[in-house]
């Protein structure tokens, strides 16, 4: 359980700071 929570979180984080205030335009550019 906490690997896997560790791994989401790692992966969850980047998401997390690139669709900050810059959501809209990130979205757009994927």
């Amino acid at each position: 359980m906490k690997c896997c929570v560790a791994v989401s979180a790692r992966l969850v984080m980047p998401v997390i700071s690139y669709s900050g205030p810059v959501s809209p335009p990130t979205d757009r550019r994927l």
